[in-house]
């Protein structure tokens, strides 16, 4: 399996899945935000939601929970 990490935008980065961190509170991209069933995924420590951006890869949005709550062992458990 091969990962690769990049800072791109989501039509260009080419990917079959795209996964971001969702911290309550604080705005995802764009295109995130206009997929169908974002107002209903949750940002909960360990939610995920699964959304279908129109035009972009598949993205898996992993809650992150509260911003002050967040370490390095909570991020070890959320990926």
């Amino acid at each position: 399996m091969k990962v690769e990490v990049k800072q791109v935008g989501l039509a260009e980065s080419g990917a079959e899945l795209v996964v971001v961190g969702a911290i309550e509170g604080v705005e995802l991209p764009a295109p995130v935000l206009a997929a169908p069933g974002w107002d209903e995924a949750k940002v909960g420590f360990r939610k995920l939601s699964l959304l279908r951006p129109q035009d972009f890869p598949p993205v898996l949005v992993v809650g992150l929970g509260d911003r002050d709550e967040l370490d390095p062992e909570r991020l070890r458990v959320a990926a």
